[in-house]
């Protein structure tokens, strides 16, 4: 994925858990008792990674009504994260992760449980509006926010998920924290806030491109969809969704997120349309893939939490 060309006629040798050769299929020699899979006519792409789900668990459950809730035995993580792999899809960034979410991770990375690659945001919001606790935690105050915070990070978890219920007052004590213990932030933007006002605090990544949307006064023309694109093509805050075509042409680097698995999201299985979509509104099949694939050294900073794992 370094220029836009197929390869053909290769062979890719994997021993372990590692790739150790890619060639033309005349030059790689093949270890002896290596098992063929006859690739024939089909193509090899990079690992695809989802940067907007969200996981199953005991968190979700206990918003049902008690009778509806689903045993312990129901709720197998090994099941809920082996669609990605199955779909090729080596990471995901879980935007509502919650304590028993570091558990499952650790069951992945210990070889427990067969998953991909998992970036665990913490969510943070004001209180009594939207997702309650544990999905969400509830803040008033930036004392709170603050505290919380760092409870975050020395937990383990990997990023900060801002909601839509903060005041200004607490969203900027969460950015300001985080900062200073090296967590990223994603999220949306803040109601009482703007996307002039979060792209200046550095929110790392904007998620939900109607988040830009519902702060732009109604005028949806092509002459404010501009104008917000340049905005944010200005500056070095992440976009997932995309707003292609505003926002494509113009270099501002985006991810793509499913936000599986809302109704009708199919996690692992979405991301496949996602391609589709992309190259039917233009994209080459070259440019959809790296827009799906390779953020890993981008999202994920040098010397971060999450790559020392």
């Amino acid at each position: 994925m370094t220029r836009e060309v197929v390869l053909e006629d290769q062979t890719v040798v994997v021993r372990g858990d590692r790739i150790v050769a890619v060639g033309a299929a005349s030059e790689v020699e093949l270890p002896r008792g290596a098992v063929r899979v006859d690739a024939a006519g089909l193509f090899l792409t990079p690992a695809l990674a989802d940067m907007h789900v969200h996981l199953e668990g005991e968190a979700w459950n206990a918003l049902l009504p008690p009778e509806l809730r689903y045993p312990p035995e129901a709720l197998d993580q090994g099941r809920f994260l082996f669609p990605y792999v199955a779909n090729g899809i080596a990471t995901i960034a879980v935007m509502s992760a919650t304590d028993d979410h570091l558990e499952s991770r650790r069951r992945v990375e210990a070889g427990e449980i067969l998953g991909p690659r998992m970036v665990l945001g913490r969510m943070i919001d004001g209180p009594d509006r939207a997702w309650p606790e544990p999905l969400s935690r509830w803040v008033a105050t930036p004392e709170a926010a603050r505290a919380a915070v760092h409870e975050f990070h020395d937990a383990g978890f990997d990023r900060m998920k801002v909601y839509s219920f903060l005041s200004r007052e607490v969203y900027d004590a969460i950015l300001d924290t985080a900062k200073g213990v090296g967590l990223p932030v994603d999220g949306h933007i803040p109601m009482d806030l703007s996307v002039e006002y979060v792209l200046q605090a550095g929110q790392d990544q904007i998620v939900h491109s109607e988040e830009i949307m519902k702060h732009v006064g109604g005028d949806y023309g092509r002459g404010r969809i501009e104008e917000y694109a340049d905005l944010l093509a200005a500056s070095p805050t992440w976009l997932t969704p995309t707003l292609v075509v505003a926002l494509d042409d113009r270099g501002k680097p985006m991810m793509a997120g499913s936000d599986a698995p809302v109704p009708t999201i199919i996690p692992g299985f979405s991301l496949h349309e996602e391609l589709e979509e992309l190259v039917g509104v233009g994209f080459s099949p070259y440019e959809a893939l790296a827009d799906l694939a390779g953020f890993h050294a981008s999202l994920v900073r040098p010397g971060a939490r999450v790559e020392e794992r």
